[in-house]
């Protein structure tokens, strides 16, 4: 359904707050969700619901209505097991602005005013931040581009290495990108963070086409 609507179609979500609200009952929450099922809801929401069980419960009693889900510092599933038990919307709420934005503000501001020292964790760069935002909204699932810098990846837990100047194919995701190069008789691929793939196009390391 979601796929169907596309990215940027209005969503009508069906939200039950029991337990965000402390009233944790899920059969309860179940019921007021299926009722917005019933009154033709997109997705529906249960902010609060947390444990695999839990999750896993909604998804199956809400089939085949999508179900939203939220993530925030408590959170311990991840993506992908999100993913695996049927989940097909993430909220992160404010909890990656408070986190990111206003937790790395607050602790480079204590250092200066406790330590005297500007300790700045990793601070983006203006192309970082434009690549991250080319690539991580509209941009092609697959891409076609040269490798002209010294680009680094990891296999597994094995050492880095160097993906050698080349052309190569990459498949773009908020969490990894895959690259893929070869010749007619054989192909390989390697994997990395979508941050540092916004860094090496920032970079000028990988040149990408027609973009």
């Amino acid at each position: 359904m979601l796929d169907e609507l596309g990215q940027d179609a209005p969503l009508l979500v069906g939200r039950a707050e029991n337990f965000w609200t402390g009233r944790l009952d899920l059969a309860d929450t179940i019921l007021r969700l299926k009722a917005y099922a019933r009154a033709s809801a997109d997705v529906l929401y249960a902010p609060g619901v947390a444990t695999r069980e839990e999750v896993s419960l909604l998804v199956r009693e809400v089939h085949p209505t999508p179900l939203n889900v939220l993530a925030n510092e408590e959170t311990v599933l991840t993506v992908s097991e999100f993913e695996a038990l049927g989940v097909r919307r993430i909220s992160v709420s404010d909890t990656l602005e408070r986190s990111s934005a206003w937790g790395g503000f607050m602790r480079a501001a204590r250092s200066i005013s406790d330590q005297g020292r500007f300790n700045f964790e990793h601070p983006a760069n203006g192309g970082e931040l434009d690549s991250f935002f080319r690539f991580s909204v509209g941009a092609p699932a697959v891409l076609q581009a040269t490798i002209v810098g010294a680009v680094e990846y990891r296999i597994g837990e094995g050492p880095l290495g160097l993906v050698r100047p080349r052309t190569a194919e990459i498949t773009l995701s908020l969490g990894d990108v895959v690259f893929t190069w070869g010749e007619s008789t054989w192909r390989e691929e390697a994997a990395m963070p979508f941050a540092n793939f916004c860094r090496y196009v920032a970079d000028g390391a990988i040149m990408l086409m027609g973009t």
